[in-house]
Parts: structure tokens; sequence; C-alpha cells
């Protein structure tokens, strides 16, 4: 027997999942992981007309990584939680002149790794 529907196709098929998990992780919340470094950049694309958005217990490695991205007035503010604090987080926002990581000024062209359990962003346009 045949497990394809012929009014519906094949919906139970891993690529399905993939297709929509892929530029969710990748694009909305900008996780990029560098695995073998011990890395990974976050750089969040919220889309203009929502608040916010969340995604919790990503697994890269050995760590598992929660992202949430808020939107007030013209402030973006990212929260990245991690279980292991060794892995480096990368802050890239060449999109911003200015942005705060952990409360520290950084200006645009800086490179910023930071490590730790939580990591907090903030653009200042």
């Amino acid at each position: 027997m045949y497990e394809v529907s012929p009014d519906f196709g094949m919906m139970a098929q891993e690529w399905n999942l993939s297709a929509l998990a892929y530029p969710i992780v990748t694009q909305f919340f900008g996780i990029q992981p560098m695995a073998g470094e011990k890395t990974i950049k976050i750089d969040p694309l919220l889309p203009s007309d929502w608040d916010h958005i969340g995604i919790s217990n990503v697994i890269i490695g050995d760590n598992k990584v929660n992202v949430q991205v808020k939107r007030e007035g013209e402030t973006i503010q990212v929260e990245v939680k991690q279980s292991n604090p060794e892995w480096k987080i990368e802050v890239p926002f060449e999109r911003y002149a200015t942005i705060l990581v952990n409360g520290q000024k950084h200006t645009m062209g800086d490179k910023i790794e930071v490590t730790g359990e939580v990591v907090k962003m903030t653009n200042q346009e």
C-alpha cells in the first residue's frame, strides 16, 4: 500500500517541517550557529507589524538557546538565554549606529562577542 493521499499528497515528510522551521529560526530570530567555534550569531529581523516574538529550546551542540525579541517604538530589545554560558554570542547589528549589550555601549563596526547565561541587547537609533 502506498502512503500518499490522492487528495492531499504526502503530508508527513521531514522536509515539510524543515522548509518552515529553517527560515523562521535563521531569519526572524537570526540564529546562525557556528557550533564548531561554540559561537552563535544573533541578528533578528522582527517584521514591522509585530511587537514581539520568542523561541525556546533551540539545541545547538551542547547548548540550548531561548531568544525573545520585543519592539517598543523604534527600540528593539533582544534577550538570549543559553544553558551553556561558555558559548559566545556574536551580535552583528550593523543596521544600528549604537547598541547596548549587557549595559555596555557599542558603536557600528564593533565586533561584539559575549558569553554568559543571559545576553541582553538593545538598539539605540
